[in-house]
């Protein structure tokens, strides 16, 4: 599916609690955003010493076969239809876009949205 989505990391120590975004065009329902969250804690689980969540994020989107955008700006991109923010305390806020306009979606822990969207 070609459907777009902009993935954001709020608030990480690692990034100096400064947001950073991906854009990945595909598969940015959230069902697919949640095969992305479940191998990014894959990868997480493996790497020794742990690395940043967001590093984790672009190792499991690589490893499914796509290459994630970093984007300066959350809404860069012209196309997209979804938006996810994930803060450090593994939270997850859901947003539809259109036209450059977010409106949530849904929200809750990373483990609620998992086992919702899985």
């Amino acid at each position: 599916m070609s459907t777009r989505a902009v993935y954001t990391f709020a608030n990480f120590e690692a990034n100096n609690f400064k947001d950073i975004s991906f854009y990945v065009h595909q598969d940015g329902y959230p069902e697919g955003a949640a095969k992305y969250f479940e191998a990014m804690l894959y990868f997480a689980n493996l790497s020794e010493p742990p690395e940043p969540i967001p590093m984790q994020f672009v190792y499991a989107v690589k490893d499914l076969g796509l290459n994630p955008a970093l984007q300066t700006n959350r809404l860069a991109a012209p196309d997209l239809e979804w938006g996810y923010t994930i803060t450090e305390d593994h939270n997850v806020t859901v947003h539809r876009i259109k036209n450059g306009t977010e409106t949530q979606h849904w929200s809750g822990s990373l483990d609620q949205f998992l086992n919702k969207y899985l």
